[in-house]
């Protein structure tokens, strides 16, 4: 299914991505299409990695963020309700809008409930839209 659908591609992992379905980016160490857990809210996203790995060099299939039409399952921060829109989270998470001061990047929207973190929700995911919240005084 995946080599007819342009929204999927085969990659590498560059380290170990602990549970499936977080989000990824490109390993910029190496410049290499690797692909690596995105571990702050404020990188940007390429992927959603279909696949957990032990370590380096493992196969896995990405769902390139902004491409198709397909909703996409991806790993809670927190509770986030159907129709909220959805925001990158530390640990590769997704999150409901943030109130901390910092970068994130505009997902798309969540397509069911999410119960807390670490469950699933399914996604309908956009080109990713840079949001910057100020401290609040």
């Amino acid at each position: 299914m995946y080599e007819n659908d342009s929204a999927f591609t085969t990659r590498f992992s560059a380290g170990v991505i602990p549970a499936p379905n977080l989000l990824c980016n490109i390993d910029t160490d190496t410049g290499e299409l690797n692909v690596e857990v995105v571990a702050l809210a404020s990188t940007y996203p390429h992927f959603v990695c279909s696949d957990k790995t032990a370590g380096a060099g493992e196969e896995v299939t990405c769902r390139v963020i902004g491409l198709g039409t397909m909703s996409v399952t991806c790993v809670a921060a927190g509770a986030i309700t159907a129709g909220r829109q959805i925001y990158t989270a530390p640990s590769g998470k997704v999150q409901v809008l943030p109130t901390s001061a910092g970068t994130y990047w505009y997902l798309g929207f969540a397509l069911e409930r999410a119960a807390g973190n670490n469950s699933t929700v399914k996604c309908s995911l956009g080109i990713p839209q840079k949001l910057i919240v100020e401290a609040q005084p």
